[in-house]
């Protein structure tokens, strides 16, 4: 049971995509900042457009880019966008209703789950794509260093 990275790779994406001013940013120059490959970036980005989070698409003159302000973008939306189940994952087969244990086991699961991912809710929802390139202290874009400041240079190396 592995456990699904493509929350970091988002939200890694939403913040490097946080600057209004910029062109569009490819998946390329993207995958460069998470280390991973454009293929993967294009999948994650691709469930962001769907949910309205990011604009843009591949090809020569394609990039991407925030659907929204930064400060109207939380976390628990980009999380929507991204899951196929809850944070929790019930077994795929009945459990044996012949069982104390199964017979009962749904219920208690289900509660518990579900307070689980309200508080979730709260904490992610609460949290915008802003607040959090806040909490990394990230330079100004006039400071930065040279990979975030002029992209295109990075992407033609």
């Amino acid at each position: 049971m592995a456990t699904s990275s493509r929350l970091s790779i988002a939200l890694h994406a939403l913040v490097y995509l946080d600057d209004p001013g910029a062109k569009p940013i490819t998946s390329t120059e993207i995958a460069r900042s998470v280390n991973t490959n454009p293929v993967v970036i294009r999948r994650v980005l691709a469930r962001l457009a769907q949910a309205g989070l990011v604009s843009g698409g591949s090809g020569a003159a394609g990039g991407y880019r925030l659907a929204r302000r930064a400060t109207q973008i939380t976390i628990w939306e980009a999380y929507q966008a991204l899951r196929d189940q809850g944070p929790f994952a019930l077994h795929p087969r009945a459990p044996n209703a012949r069982c104390p244990v199964g017979r009962n086991i749904l219920s208690g699961l289900l509660d518990v789950y579900g307070a689980a991912e309200a508080a979730m809710k709260d904490v992610l929802g609460a949290t915008t794509v802003r607040s959090l390139r806040k909490k990394m202290a990230l330079p100004a874009r006039k400071n930065a260093p040279n990979f975030l400041r002029n992209r295109s240079a990075a992407a033609e190396s």
